[in-house]
């Protein structure tokens, strides 16, 4: 546990504290799927004296997974652990950004599972896993990433119809109504963003409030961000927020706090590296908040995967459901 913990936090960013939960997670990952395999049995089906008629689910045979780079011991074992456990061989391919908690994994398994079923090709895209999506001797596809890489991902498996799943981006909205106790809704909102750094695929990176609670909301969410979620040392005991995860999410973080400010939104808090010289060297950013932002605004439309969060205020529930969809 300590060991991989300490391989995804050196390799992510994330806190320590929070890569060695998302361990315990996978672990009971693997144990469900465990338990799935184990329950699996065929049926019969009566159909009169001169038919026998059962039904036997089957494996695909060959599961390709693709990886991403913010949950990789987590989405390993959601993927692996399923496919394993329906008796596919696995060939992972871990993010070139973050392999290393899936490589020792699959180390771990040595003896523990036949050789062949378990296997890590680590790469970049082109080299590794454009092969693995093209491959005729693949039969199931999963990917969890980006929407432009999963359309690749699609066009690539409709050349052998090789069945995918696409987990990919999401921009959720988060619904305040007037009714709303605001500090349990901001405390859990800033969670739903600032865990990870922003770097969810579903984190809740558009807040919508009823403008009769906009002002009382604003100032809870900006003092939860401020006072709970501050970058720091990942390694260090407490720390509630690590840095990005590369220099390319840095910038792309940064490019978005300028155009939010271009559109007209209101930068209410955060917006650049925290101004402190023990992190001058890391990746970090503070936690951002933008008010007054319209839905039709990119920063409202486009995945940030970074931690900036946009304000969104509505007068009524249609409204409110409307901006959400």
């Amino acid at each position: 546990r300590e060991e991989l913990a300490l391989l995804e936090s050196l390799d992510t960013g994330k806190p320590r504290d929070y890569a060695a939960s998302e361990i315990d997670d996978a672990v009971e990952y693997f144990q469900y799927y465990a338990g799935v395999a184990q329950a699996q049995e065929g049926s019969h089906l009566p159909q009169g004296p001169d038919n026998h008629v059962y039904v036997r689910k089957e494996p695909y045979g060959v599961a390709g997974l693709v990886l991403p780079w913010n949950y990789p011991i987590d989405l390993f074992a959601w993927k692996a652990g399923a496919a394993l456990a329906a008796g596919n061989a696995v060939v992972a391919k871990p993010s070139e950004e973050a392999p290393l908690s899936i490589t020792r994994a699959a180390q771990l398994s040595a003896g523990i599972l036949p050789d062949g079923v378990l296997n890590v090709v680590n790469g970049y895209g082109q080299e590794a896993g454009a092969p693995l999506t093209e491959h005729g001797a693949v039969d199931k596809l999963s990917f969890t990433g980006s929407v432009p890489v999963g359309q690749a991902v699609m066009a690539a498996a409709s050349e052998t119809v090789t069945p995918v799943t696409l987990e990919l981006g999401g921009k959720s909205p988060f619904v305040v109504f007037p009714d709303a106790d605001l500090d349990q809704a901001a405390a859990t909102s800033a969670a739903g963003l600032f865990y990870n750094t922003g770097q969810s695929c579903d984190a809740c990176s558009r807040i919508l409030v009823h403008e009769d609670v906009h002002d009382d909301f604003l100032d809870r969410y900006v003092a939860e961000a401020e006072e709970t979620w501050r970058p720091g040392d990942p390694l260090a005991e407490g720390t509630t927020m690590g840095p990005l995860t590369f220099a390319d999410q840095l910038e792309k973080t940064s490019n978005y706090v300028d155009v939010g400010q271009a559109e007209g939104a209101d930068l209410v808090c955060g917006g650049d590296a925290p101004d402190d010289d023990a992190l001058a060297d890391g990746y970090f950013f503070e936690p951002t908040v933008f008010d007054g932002v319209d839905n039709d605004m990119r920063i409202a439309q486009e995945e940030i995967f970074g931690p900036v969060q946009s304000i969104i205020t509505f007068s009524d529930y249609d409204e409110a459901i409307r901006l959400a969809n």
